[in-house]
């Protein structure tokens, strides 16, 4: 493994292993999440309401989650900040998602 030598010293980090437990459990809701779309789409759904309702809910739950503890929303009104969210957003979910699942679509599970 690549990274086996950081995750060998999770020991000296206390909160490394819940750090790795929680992005494994994100690969695990993002294919998921993934599987789902595909199901979907192939029943006749258009992609682009299924991608939008699908990144709703997810914002939704990380927006309960944030408030549920105790994180609250921080937000700067900075141009820096604001256009790498905003470039983000667009590029980095909408678009890049939406290629993703065309493509998906078009190879099939080969």
């Amino acid at each position: 493994l690549i990274f086996w030598p950081e995750i060998a010293a999770t020991g000296a980090r206390p909160h490394a292993a819940l750090g790795l437990g929680l992005s494994l459990f994100a690969v695990v809701v993002a294919c998921v999440g993934g599987f789902f779309t595909l199901v979907l789409t192939r029943r006749g759904l258009p992609l682009i309401p299924v991608l939008a309702w699908s990144m709703g809910y997810g914002a939704a739950f990380l927006l309960l989650l944030s408030l549920a503890t105790g994180q609250g929303l921080r937000f700067d009104s900075g141009w820096p900040y604001v256009g790498s969210l905003v470039y983000l957003a667009v590029f980095g979910s909408v678009i890049a998602f939406t290629l993703y699942f065309k493509l998906a679509e078009r190879q099939g599970p080969s």
